[in-house]
C-alpha cells in the first residue's frame, strides 16, 4: 500500500542496481552524487547554525577502528578529527574508568547538541573495548578550520545492554537504546523474528542509569527526545514500528505505537528544521540485513520517510533499490536542497537531490 505523498515527486532509484559498477566508483550516476572515502557512516547529524555536518564511523566488531567524521556541507570537504583525550574525566563521570583507546573507538549512533554558537557537546555510542558513551566537547572555529573535539569522560553501559543510538535530553542527561539484551540468550533470534527484545533506558549524574518504563519494542534502534525532552521517538527495527514513550512514565496514550510502511526497518531519527521525523530504514528482511554486514558494500534496499508527530502522518521521501555502489541506509538528513544518507557498511555518503514541494 502506497503512503500519501507530500512531495510533486517521490524518487525511486531502483535503476542503480547494475551489477558492472564498481565499488569504487565514484562519479555522478544520473540525480545521484557521492562523498567517498569514508567508511560505515552509519549516522549523520547536522551542527546546527553551522556548515558542519559529524558522522559516525561504525566499527565492525570490538576492537575494530570506528571514529568521527566532520564534514563541510558547501564543499563535502572531509576531515578525521584528532580527538583530545589528555584529559582527565570530569567530576560528572567520575566512574569513568579511563579514556577510549583512541586507535580503536568503535563509534555507532551519536547526539550532538549546539551550546552557543561556538561549541557543541557530543555523545557517541562506543563498542571498543568497552560499550560505553563517550562524551565530548566539539569547538568551532573561524573560515573553514575544522572544528577541534576533545573528550570530557564516559558512562559504562549497564552489563545487560546491547547499545545502538543515544539522545542527549534537558541538562546532563541522555537516553539510549539497547538492541538487544546481552542476558538473554535468545536474543538475535528474537531481533530476526521481529519479537519483543531491547530497552530504552536514561542516564543522568545524580541517579546513573535507569530503564524507561515502556511498552514492549522489537529490537529498539533510533532514538531522539521531543525539543522539550517530555517525549522519546524509539525505532523499532525489529517490527517496523515507530514508539512514543513520554517521559516520567508510560502512559497508553503516548506509547501507542505508529506502524511505519510494510516490509521497513528503521534506523536512525533525525530532526528537521521544520519539525518532522525523517528516519532512513532498509527494505529486505532482517536476515538479509544483517548478512550485509559481511560485506564491504550493503547492497541491500531502502527507504527514507518523514513523520509528521502531530498528525502522525507518514510521507514516503525516497526509496532506493540498493547496489553494489550503495544500500543498507541507515541515517537520513537534509541539507540544503538534498538529502544526505549514511549506511552501516559501504565507502560513501550518497547525496539525493530533494524532493520538489507542492
Amino acid at each position: 500500500m502506497k503512503l500519501p505523498v507530500k512531495y510533486a515527486a517521490v524518487l525511486a532509484i531502483s535503476a542503480f542496481a547494475v551489477p558492472a559498477f564498481s565499488a569504487t566508483d565514484c562519479e555522478l550516476r544520473g540525480p545521484v552524487s557521492y562523498i567517498c572515502g569514508v567508511q560505515n557512516v552509519e549516522d549523520l547529524i547536522a551542527l546546527r547554525g553551522t556548515t558542519w555536518i559529524l558522522g559516525s564511523r561504525f566499527a565492525r566488531g570490538q576492537g575494530r577502528p570506528g571514529g568521527l567524521y566532520l564534514i563541510q556541507s558547501t564543499t563535502g570537504r572531509v576531515t578525521e578529527p584528532t580527538i583530545d583525550y589528555s584529559v582527565s574525566p570530569e567530576a560528572a563521570f567520575s566512574a569513568c574508568p579511563s579514556p577510549p583507546d583512541a586507535a580503536a573507538f568503535g563509534a555507532h549512533g551519536i547526539s550532538a547538541r549546539m551550546i552557543g554558537r561556538t561549541q557543541a557537546g557530543i555523545l557517541a555510542v562506543n563498542h571498543a573495548g568497552r560499550e560505553s558513551i563517550e562524551v565530548f566537547d566539539l569547538d568551532l572555529h573561524a573560515g573553514n578550520e575544522p572544528p577541534t573535539i576533545r573528550w570530557r569522560g564516559c558512562v559504562v553501559a549497564p552489563p545487560e545492554a546491547s547499545l545502538n543510538a543515544v539522545t542527549h535530553l534537558p541538562g546532563a542527561g541522555f537516553a539510549v537504546t539497547s538492541f538487544g539484551n546481552n542476558s538473554d540468550k535468545d536474543s538475535a533470534r528474537k531481533m530476526v523474528a521481529g519479537e519483543a527484545i531491547g530497552f530504552v533506558a536514561e542516564w543522568n549524574p545524580a541517579r546513573g542509569w535507569a530503564r524507561m518504563p515502556q511498552p514492549p519494542i522489537a529490537a529498539p534502534n533510533g532514538i531522539v527526545a521531543s525539543p522539550d525532552g517530555k517525549v522519546l521517538y524509539v525505532a523499532a527495527w525489529g517490527d517496523g514500528k515507530l514508539h512514543l514513550i513520554q517521559r516520567g512514565g508510560h502512559d497508553a496514550a503516548s506509547g501507542l505505537p505508529l506502524a511505519l510502511p510494510p516490509g521497513f526497518h528503521p534506523d536512525n531519527i533525525r530532526w528537521t528544521a521544520q519539525g518532522m521525523l525523517m528516519i532512513a530504514g532498509q527494505t529486505a528482511t532482517p536476515a538479509e540485513i544483517l548478512q550485509s554486514l559481511q560485506g564491504p558494500v550493503s547492497t541491500v534496499p531502502f527507504e527514507v520517510i518523514q513523520v509528521d508527530p502531530r498528525t502522525r502522518q507518514v510521507t514516503e521521501v525516497l526509496s532506493d533499490a540498493g547496489s553494489p555502489l550503495f544500500g543498507g541506509a541507515s541515517v537520513a538528513i537534509p541539507v540544503g536542497r538534498e538529502i544526505w544518507i549514511g549506511s552501516f557498511r559501504g565507502d560513501r555518503i550518497a547525496r539525493y537531490p530533494a524532493p520538489s514541494r507542492e
